[in-house]
């Protein structure tokens, strides 16, 4: 993926990432933009992406013993590190759809998909994420570092639209002050729309963990 692709380009779409997951992300544009955007985060960013959805994926099936999903959607898949994680966790081919509105993210999903029996028929769809997005029914759905791209409003939404599609949800995101707010969002509008906290919280109830810290 890096063949052919100048360091100095390269190292300069790392920085970049680098201060767009770390700053207030523009909500009308993809982080994502081109080839070259795309191949570094995939060098730079995916492994670890893969490693923090596949610890998440992990809590959930040991809190969830047997359960198998038979079908996957990836809300804001992009190059499909959640996607990697899902067929790591649990053996097996299912419908996998992942949804993202940076075409270059899902052209190179679809390339690395190659590599990856699991997702040999998996479905890479351009896609608004947030007001307005139309969810297909789903065992998981996963939505990963992909809300605080969004303003409170589309993150409502697509909370929202996740609860109403899927059997469950898994979300991910990071360990800052600010993700963490962002996830306990999230949970409470899950469980008011009817969820069970599986993990990993061992339990429904208001989190014990002080905001901020």
């Amino acid at each position: 993926m890096l063949d052919g692709l100048p360091p100095s380009q390269a190292a300069g779409a790392v920085e970049r990432l680098i201060a767009a997951y770390r700053g207030d992300t523009p909500t009308h544009a993809p982080i994502l933009r081109d080839r070259a955007d795309v191949a570094a985060y995939a060098a730079y960013r995916m492994p670890a992406t893969f490693e923090a959805v596949r610890s998440a994926l992990g809590a959930f099936a040991d809190a969830v013993p047997g359960w198998v999903p038979g079908s996957h959607v990836d809300v804001g898949g992009g190059t499909g590190a959640a996607t990697w994680a899902v067929t790591d966790t649990w053996a097996g081919t299912r419908p996998v759809t992942v949804l993202d509105w940076a075409e270059p993210a899902l052209a190179l999903g679809r390339e690395l998909a190659a590599a990856n029996p699991a997702l040999a028929g998996a479905r890479w769809q351009r896609a608004r994420i947030g007001s307005g997005l139309d969810l297909e029914p789903a065992d998981l759905l996963t939505v990963s570092y992909v809300l605080n791209e969004l303003t409170e409003s589309d993150r409502t939404a697509l909370v929202d639209a996740a609860a109403a599609a899927a059997r469950s949800v898994v979300i991910v995101e990071a360990g800052t002050p600010a993700g963490y707010a962002r996830v306990i969002e999230a949970r409470d509008r899950l469980i008011r729309a009817g969820f069970e906290i599986a993990a990993p919280c061992p339990h429904s109830a208001a989190c014990p963990i002080a905001p901020g810290t």
